[in-house]
């Protein structure tokens, strides 16, 4: 059994190699979307985004949250 949804499931992957090219408002906009719309578990866990430019703050938040990711 397979439709659009399956095979989209089956080749998602997570990739964290990330370049300093910024992203375009649109780009941010579109992703906090799907992001907002995206299924989570139904316990009571709530989501945070976070969106800033700025690097000092985000070398911060990443430093707190112990994620060289962020």
């Amino acid at each position: 059994m397979t439709n659009e949804t399956i095979a989209s499931q089956l080749a998602h992957r997570t990739i964290r190699a990330y370049n300093d090219q910024p992203l375009t408002e649109a780009e941010v906009t579109t992703l906090l979307d799907v992001a907002r719309h995206t299924a989570t578990p139904s316990s009571p866990l709530s989501c945070t985004f976070l969106h800033t430019t700025d690097r000092k703050l985000r070398e911060a938040i990443g430093a707190a949250s112990d994620q060289p990711y962020v």
